[in-house]
C-alpha cells in the first residue's frame, strides 16, 4: 500500500491531468468529475492529512503551512461552487482560475506539508494516513452508490 503522502500526490497528479483533459476536450462530464475529485480531495485532506500534519510538523512554520492549505481549500471550494453555477463563455475563464489556484496549492502542499509529514511521521502514522484516505474513499463511494452499510465503515 502506498503511504498516505503518496496518495495525496497521486490525487494532485490526477486532478492536474483532469484539468489538462478538460482544457483539451471541454467536456462537461469531465468537468463534473474533476469538480467531484476536488471536493473529495478537500474532504480527505481536512479529515486525515491536516490533523496528522498538525501533530507531526508542530513548529510555527509547519502550523502556518497547514493553515494556508486549509485556507486554500476554502478558496478552492468557493471557486468550485462558482464554476458549478457558471455557463457559457465565462466557464472557460472560471475553470482556468480554478486550475491556477489548485496547481499553486498542490505545489505548496507537496513541499510545505507532505514533504515534512513524510519525513517526520512514523511508518505507523503514514500507514494510518493511507488507511484514513482509503476510508474516506469508501464513504464517498457509499454516498455515490447509496450504500448505507459502507457509511458505517463496514
Amino acid at each position: 500500500m502506498p503511504s498516505g503522502t503518496d496518495w495525496f500526490i497521486a490525487q494532485h497528479e490526477r486532478i492536474r491531468d483532469g484539468f489538462d483533459n478538460w482544457a483539451a476536450l471541454r467536456r462537461m462530464a469531465g468537468l463534473d468529475t474533476l469538480l467531484d475529485d476536488l471536493a473529495h480531495l478537500r474532504a480527505t485532506a481536512l479529515a486525515v492529512l491536516y490533523p496528522l500534519a498538525d501533530e507531526v510538523v508542530g513548529d510555527e512554520t509547519g502550523e502556518s503551512a497547514v493553515a494556508r492549505c486549509r485556507e486554500d481549500h476554502v478558496r478552492i471550494a468557493r471557486i468550485v461552487d462558482h464554476v458549478r453555477r457558471t455557463r457559457g463563455p465565462d466557464l472557460v475563464d472560471a475553470v482556468q482560475v480554478l486550475c491556477e489556484v489548485f496547481v499553486a496549492h498542490a505545489a505548496f502542499e507537496e513541499t510545505a506539508v507532505l514533504g515534512p509529514v513524510d519525513a517526520r511521521a512514523t511508518s505507523e502514522q503514514l500507514d494510518a494516513l493511507a488507511a484514513g484516505a482509503a476510508g474516506v474513499e469508501r464513504v464517498d463511494a457509499a454516498r455515490a452508490d447509496g450504500r448505507e452499510e459502507d457509511r458505517a465503515g463496514t
